[in-house]
């Protein structure tokens, strides 16, 4: 009944701004903005009448339905968020949209013959997640998509090796799938790294390959680091310090995660023919999206043998000693080489 109501309300203000953009010749614009804030007005008190529903289901259930790491997963969207569009009203804005975009799921499954109103609060915060990354990448995809260069590819290409060593992927050579795959992923890294530690042209063609293949990479972490996070358990199901606060960082990680999944998922899979569409010129479009978000800049060496180091040293040192899994050391070493370099007052993004 409450997501009936919120919803209820979030159609009003559609209803409002259509009406407020069907009459704007017979009214004038004190009209137009006071029907949107009563549609606005009537969507908040909804939202705020069924949080506190669920706040309440929450505390009285037997079960742990809203984990803590659910904080650090909001607060690594909103921190990544921020990162790329340095604007907190963009933020606010997706975020209030977003939160009553996410009551949708407490709709009833087509297969779901009893309702379990515990079972869609648990799944409450990861639709939040996902309608505010997908959100994110629509609304402000000129904002949030950051430029490609080298650097990075250099970078994603040397942890694209190191993940290939740790998950086994070179281990079991009976399987042609997998000798194939690895194959694919030595060469396509190596070549990658040969061709950014040389002086050759960046090409259009060049650039379109090399987005192309950091898109990939970046598609396989994030789906790698959902899978792992998934796969740990919560934050309260351990006492140790230590576990916990791998649990808390990976969580943070899927956070930040969450929105390079969605944007490198949509540049991979717009590949693909759409059904009535002309893929000619969808493929011409999406090429030149590619070409247009990878710098045409070449890395400094410096840049480049400090990217050797920093990532190897660190990749080394984990596959020695353990210190974190390995979805999170690669999101770490992505997240903070780049951070590092603005530090030291050296960008590798333009």
């Amino acid at each position: 009944m409450l997501a009936f109501i919120v919803m209820v309300g979030a159609i009003i203000v559609g209803f409002c701004y259509f009406i407020s953009l069907s009459l704007k010749d017979e009214i004038d614009m004190k009209t137009m903005a006071f029907l949107y804030k009563i549609g606005v007005v009537l969507s908040v008190l909804a939202a705020i009448g069924f949080t506190i529903y669920i706040g309440y289901r929450v505390s009285v259930s037997e079960r742990k339905l809203l984990p803590f790491s659910v904080v650090f997963m909001s607060v690594g969207v909103i921190v990544e968020s921020f990162r790329r569009s340095k604007d907190w009203k963009i933020i606010a804005k997706n975020f209030f949209i977003s939160y009553l975009g996410s009551f949708f799921c407490f709709l009833p499954g087509k297969k779901e013959r009893v309702y379990d109103f515990e079972n869609h609060i648990i799944q409450w915060p990861y639709a939040f997640l996902l309608v505010y990354s997908l959100l994110f990448f629509i609304r402000y995809k000129e904002k949030i998509t950051a430029k490609l260069t080298e650097g990075i590819t250099l970078l994603l290409s040397i942890s694209m090796l190191y993940w290939c060593l740790d998950v086994g992927l070179f281990s079991d050579f009976d399987d042609k799938f997998l000798v194939f795959l690895a194959v694919f992923v030595v060469f396509s890294s190596l070549a990658s790294i040969f061709y950014i530690l040389t002086d050759i042209e960046l090409t259009k063609k060049h650039r379109l390959m090399l987005s192309i293949w950091s898109t990939i990479i970046i598609l396989v972490f994030s789906i790698d680091n959902i899978y792992n996070v998934y796969n740990k358990g919560d934050l309260e199901s351990s006492k140790l310090f230590s576990e916990n606060f791998i649990l808390a960082v990976q969580h943070f990680l899927l956070g930040i995660s969450s929105v390079y999944f969605v944007q490198n998922a949509a540049l991979i899979f717009r590949f693909l023919p759409s059904k009535g569409g002309n893929y000619s010129k969808d493929l011409a479009k999406i090429k030149k999206e590619h070409i247009y978000r990878y710098s045409d800049q070449q890395v400094d060496s410096y840049l480049a043998f400090l990217c050797l180091v920093y990532s190897l040293v660190l990749y080394g040192l984990n596959m020695k000693y353990h210190i974190f899994p390995r979805n999170v050391m690669i999101w770490f070493v992505i997240f903070t080489f780049p951070m590092i370099l603005r530090l030291s007052k050296i960008k590798i993004l333009k």
